[in-house]
């Protein structure tokens, strides 16, 4: 029925993409109605005003400035969003850690119903507003970030995590106060978003916050002492990097 469709606006500024995104959606998504369509910042504004969407796939780059400007600009974000980006590598670190659905053009139909799909999941769009400003606030600096867990999400500093820790696809944050979070996730995943915020995967099982380092004990491959009292094991093929990274650093 029409009062069950997602009311959706696109905003890109490629009427190509535009286009291609239409039939994607006309194709596999007959959850989605489409009410509006612009392809700058002031007619994105001015659509998402007039229709109020359920919904608004946003391009990251627009030709006035960007999409990030376009949500300033709008007084209540009362709508979920689907970024959409060409590749760029700071705009989707910034999704990652606020842990922002987004989609790589060109837009693959699979990837595509994924992202509509998790539309429905109360879990996933917990906070959602509240990851946006932190993925906006990420632009500027990487400092905090959002962890999905089973109730929701969790926001931390990146300053207080200790470690991180492998436990099969999931994996535990532990912070400087105690405390300890799982999160839904690899920890695969957690290494390739934090080895450049000063984090070093020690150990297959462990990810480490450099910030938080005391002592490297001699032994095979090793071990780390922490601030917190907790001793990280160091994996023999790791140990070179890491003395490398520690040595640079000098604060062990």
């Amino acid at each position: 029925m029409d009062e069950e469709l997602i009311k959706t606006v696109i905003v890109d500024d490629e009427s190509a993409c535009r286009n291609s995104l239409k039939g994607l959606i006309t194709d596999h998504c007959n959850n989605l109605e489409i009410v509006g369509e612009a392809g700058n910042i002031k007619m994105g504004q001015e659509t998402i005003m007039e229709k109020k969407p359920g919904l608004v796939f946003l391009d990251v780059k627009l030709p006035d400035g960007t999409g990030f400007d376009m949500l300033d600009q709008i007084p209540s974000l009362d709508f979920k969003i689907i970024f959409v980006s060409a590749f760029d590598r700071y705009a989707i670190n910034a999704f990652r850690f606020s842990a922002i659905d987004y989609l790589l053009k060109p837009i693959e139909s699979e990837k595509l119903m994924r992202a509509v799909n998790r539309l429905y999941d109360s879990n996933l769009y917990s906070n959602f507003h509240r990851r946006i400003e932190l993925m906006m606030a990420n632009l500027h600096g990487f400092n905090k970030i959002a962890l999905p867990t089973l109730e929701g999400f969790t926001f931390v500093n990146l300053l207080d995590i200790v470690r991180c820790e492998s436990e099969s696809n999931y994996t535990w944050f532990i912070m400087k106060d105690g405390s300890k979070i799982l999160v839904s996730r690899s920890l695969k995943e957690y290494d390739e978003m934090l080895c450049a915020q000063g984090f070093f995967r020690s150990h297959k099982s462990h990810l480490i916050n450099l910030n938080h380092v005391v002592k490297y004990q001699k032994g095979g491959g090793g071990s780390l002492s922490l601030d917190d009292g907790s001793t990280v094991e160091v994996s023999r093929r790791r140990k070179d990097e890491l003395l490398d990274v520690l040595l640079r650093r000098k604060n062990y």
